[in-house]
């Protein structure tokens, strides 16, 4: 370096410190590389988990409607059917007991229980709508999560 100003030996010595840098760069990032290929291993079982749980929450949201129909569409037909017996009790009681008021105390008490069963199932659906409800928002949460790991590791 006898040849040199100060400023070339200035500028030597900033291009060895770049190079420096740039490979103390280079190491650091395999180092993140190592990490976040870690990290995704790490994460792999949890998004085959969060999968099997998004599939568990739709099979459990659909068998939840299969049978809540079911359910409304049976309670509909006893329905029916007890109304059509209240209705025939009705006839026969207005026939054969004379003292319309005891009949009618009868009616009163079916109507009642009708009325407490209908209560009943008016809850059950209104229950089934938010198990409902809470199954798609799990899912569509899992769906959020898998979106982001996705665009995080790309």
């Amino acid at each position: 370096m006898a040849g040199l100003t100060a400023w070339d030996t200035f500028f030597v010595v900033m291009a060895i410190i770049e190079v420096v840098c740039v490979a103390a760069m280079g190491y650091v990032a395999s180092m993140m590389m190592q990490t976040a290929r870690k990290g995704q291993r790490r994460v792999q079982p949890l998004m085959r988990e969060v999968q099997g749980l998004q599939q568990l929450g739709q099979a459990m949201a659909n068998q939840t409607k299969t049978q809540g129909s079911a359910v409304v569409s049976r309670v509909k037909a006893v329905t029916s059917l007890v109304k059509r017996r209240v209705e025939t009790t009705r006839k026969i009681a207005g026939e054969v007991m004379p003292p319309a008021q005891q009949a009618a105390a009868e009616v009163k008490e079916v109507q009642v229980d009708l009325s407490r069963k209908a209560q009943v199932l008016g809850d059950m659906a209104r229950r089934l709508g938010r198990v409902k409800h809470a199954a798609e928002s799990a899912v569509a949460s899992a769906r959020e999560d898998e979106a982001r790991e996705t665009a995080g590791v790309r």
